[in-house]
């Protein structure tokens, strides 16, 4: 005796009683393992990679830096586009040697 299965547009498949006994028997036991109880189950474990953890360190600095000063900004863009900016550019170029450095210049009087 064999049954035939269709599934929308897959090949027909037949399968013989001794298949679907073994089918039937092995469904069984994935049956069986599944219904185990909780503490007899493996317990899931999530790693997480030192690139995603690196990743959620740079995303905590980023939440600590204060927003841009919108006012400030165009403020500083009038000033440039007037030909009105003052700058001090020995004191931009030790605050940025510092940045990079890490090393404070001291100020000249």
């Amino acid at each position: 005796m064999s049954n035939d299965i269709q599934s929308g547009n897959l090949p027909v498949s037949k399968l013989s009683t001794s298949s679907q006994k073994a089918a039937n028997q092995t469904g069984q036991s994935a049956q069986k393992a599944g219904s185990q109880s909780p503490a007899a189950r493996p317990a899931d474990t999530v790693s997480i990679t030192d690139q995603v953890s690196r990743l959620q360190e740079i995303e905590n600095m980023l939440g600590s830096v204060p927003p841009v000063n919108n006012s400030l900004v165009e403020e500083v863009s009038q000033l440039i586009a007037n030909g009105n900016l003052e700058m001090d550019l020995e004191r931009t170029a030790s605050k940025l040697i510092e940045m990079e450095t890490g090393v404070p210049t001291p100020e000249k009087k």
